[in-house]
């Protein structure tokens, strides 16, 4: 990757790698237990925000927990998973952005400020393999990195436990300009995976693509694909 830009008079100036963020979209999840799954896999690889549309009966506020009591009164600590999640979203360091409809998530998702591209993860004929080829992960984690002017970054779409994706909600990730990804299967096991392990493999792939293709930036040096150079804070 060059990280050479020209300034107004043609000169090469350094600028940072542009580093993609994810974002992690939770939609027609029926099961309480995949949903607090989902969260805690999404901030175990980076994510910092969740985009949710519909999902009405879930609750994602970082409640107090609650005893139960002598007449065994449930807990109102919501559907935030305890420990790190819920405390991430305390602290803000893991924010979720609630929409009513999904078409009114992927309009968002696609704008400013998030600027993300939609990564659909569905089983359908039109599918890109995530696979280790680079060509795949290049076009399924970058494709168009820039309209107009602006980089993109990426928002990861599972599909409902049973129904998956429908062809109207991947029409819409299409042309929002995102693009419909598969996980590869090497035997016949199972028609499809839990929707958290299915996630849980395409988070891992965009946590390694990301970092061989813009670098990793740590302790004051910037590590590049062209090797390391050092950088002064």
């Amino acid at each position: 990757m060059d990280n050479l830009e020209r300034d107004n008079y043609g000169e090469n100036v350094n600028v940072e790698p542009f580093v993609p963020e994810l974002y992690f979209i939770i939609h027609n999840i029926s099961k309480r237990n995949n949903v607090r799954s989902l969260l805690k896999s999404a901030l175990a690889f980076g994510v910092h925000t969740i985009l949710v549309a519909g999902q009405r009966n879930f609750d994602f506020e970082p409640h107090d927990d609650v005893e139960c009591n002598v007449e065994g009164a449930r807990s109102t600590a919501g559907d935030l998973p305890r420990g790190p999640v819920r405390d991430a979203v305390r602290r803000g360091s893991l924010r979720i952005l609630r929409y009513r409809k999904f078409s009114e998530l992927v309009e968002a998702a696609s704008a400013p400020p998030l600027n993300a591209r939609v990564v659909a993860v569905e089983i359908v004929d039109d599918a890109v393999a995530l696979d280790d080829t680079d060509a795949h992960l290049e076009n399924i984690f970058r494709g168009t990195a820039e309209i107009c002017g602006r980089r993109r970054n990426v928002a990861l779409l599972m599909g409902n436990e049973g129904t998956g994706l429908s062809d109207r909600q991947l029409d819409l990730c299409r042309k929002s300009g995102g693009v419909v990804a598969t996980i590869p299967q090497y035997g016949g096991g199972t028609a499809s995976l839990n929707v958290n392990v299915a996630a849980c493999v395409v988070l891992q792939r965009f946590v390694q693509w990301r970092d061989a293709e813009v670098g990793i930036i740590e302790m004051g040096k910037v590590m590049t694909i062209d090797g390391m150079t050092e950088k002064m804070i």
